[in-house]
């Protein structure tokens, strides 16, 4: 979700301790596989409220991933395949909800699904008040650790503690501003060096070797494996 990411929380998630090779609980506190390899069945957390105050609900998990799955008319979802074999999504009360599969795959497979983190769970009555298209809606409320509070367009994004976090004692900072600048800018090196960012990415090879040799920063070079298009002859 990059920038809003931190606004949101996901039915289950990937560790980032161990660079995301296990799946661990988020908004769902444990889950089941049926015998058959058929049935996931998610059991949510009680009391997580969303950033309005609505207490989050299976319906909320319901809508989230019905649109995804089963994309209504004009909208589609790059995840929507990964889903393919789910035949139905099944409320069984209001902090149990199960999905059925028609045919089994692989519970690594699945499992990995569900942790996309791209699959935030949105408020049922936010899908439905914007017709399931949330393209254009820049503030809608999530249940994770920040929220909203203000967002100039291509300039910053600013957000403060939820006070009302379900995970005690998180988030540890009163906020969050992300700033937007253009990848390996002059503009971005500046604001880094200067101590106007604590944190950067995408940054110039004369830029990253300052960091090394900078008293109080520390850098480091990871790869990632990004598909940018996919060409079919």
């Amino acid at each position: 979700m990059g920038t809003q990411g931190c606004m949101y929380d996901n039915l289950i998630r990937r560790d980032p301790r161990d660079s995301g090779q296990s799946i661990i609980p988020d908004l769902a506190h444990s889950w089941d596989i049926s015998k058959d390899g058929k049935t996931y069945t998610f059991f949510l957390r009680k009391g997580v409220k969303f950033h309005d105050g609505a207490e989050l609900t299976a319906e909320d998990v319901k809508a989230t991933f019905q649109r995804i799955i089963f994309p209504p008319q004009g909208f589609s979802s790059p995840r929507t395949p990964l889903f393919a074999t789910v035949e139905s999504i099944d409320v069984r009360d209001a902090h149990t909800i199960a999905f059925q599969l028609r045919e089994t795959r692989p519970k690594e497979f699945m499992l990995g699904a569900f942790a996309s983190g791209w699959n935030i769970i949105v408020r049922k009555k936010t899908l439905e008040d914007n017709n399931y298209n949330l393209r254009q809606v820049m503030d809608y409320p999530g249940t994770g650790p920040f929220r909203h509070k203000k967002r100039v367009d291509k300039e910053v994004w600013v957000m403060e503690r939820n006070p009302e976090y379900w995970n005690e004692g998180l988030p540890y900072l009163d906020g969050v501003e992300v700033y937007h600048f253009d990848a390996f800018s002059p503009a971005l090196a500046g604001a880094l060096l200067s101590g106007k960012l604590d944190y950067a990415r995408l940054l110039d090879p004369v830029t990253q070797n300052k960091i090394q040799t900078t008293k109080g920063m520390s850098g480091l070079n990871f790869y990632q494996s990004v598909i940018q298009a996919v060409w079919v002859n």
